[in-house]
């Protein structure tokens, strides 16, 4: 699968965590307002599960690679993300 955006959240139905992970990655894209999110079913895209390797959800993809599996600490997701603008300029 092709990503068209900066962070993909991985998610299955039910997933206890998901809804805490995309609180947490809306807070941190508000100092990153040219970042795009978008979440993932990955019972609708289970070749996502291969691609990374996850055994477990939520995860987090920022950039095309696996960042976070789980719900990851509001500091480091940001640390994360300006790493990423910093990547692109």
């Amino acid at each position: 699968m092709e990503f068209t955006t900066d962070v993909q959240i991985l998610s299955t139905p039910g997933c206890a965590g998901c809804d805490d992970v995309k609180r947490v990655v809306e807070a941190a894209l508000i100092d990153h307002p040219g970042l795009t999110w978008e979440e993932i079913d990955l019972s609708e895209h289970p070749e996502v599960v291969g691609q990374f390797g996850i055994m477990t959800v939520p995860a987090v993809v920022i950039g095309g690679e696996l960042a976070f599996t789980g719900v990851p600490r509001q500091r480091k997701l940001a640390a994360a993300l300006a790493a990423r603008v910093r990547k692109e300029h």
